[in-house]
């Protein structure tokens, strides 16, 4: 039960990330920025 749960909530936060990601790189594009200035818009993993 509790397994499922963490899979289902692990699940959902990496839709939720991606999502975030996506929407990052799209505004980062739309400002003539580059995919490195992502992390003003979302994105928090380390190469950006």
């Amino acid at each position: 039960m509790l397994i499922e749960f963490i899979k289902a909530y692990i699940k959902e936060r990496l839709l939720i990330e991606t999502k975030l990601n996506l929407i990052g790189f799209t505004t980062s594009f739309a400002a003539g920025q580059s995919l490195h200035n992502g992390n003003k818009y979302g994105c928090r993993h380390k190469e950006c």
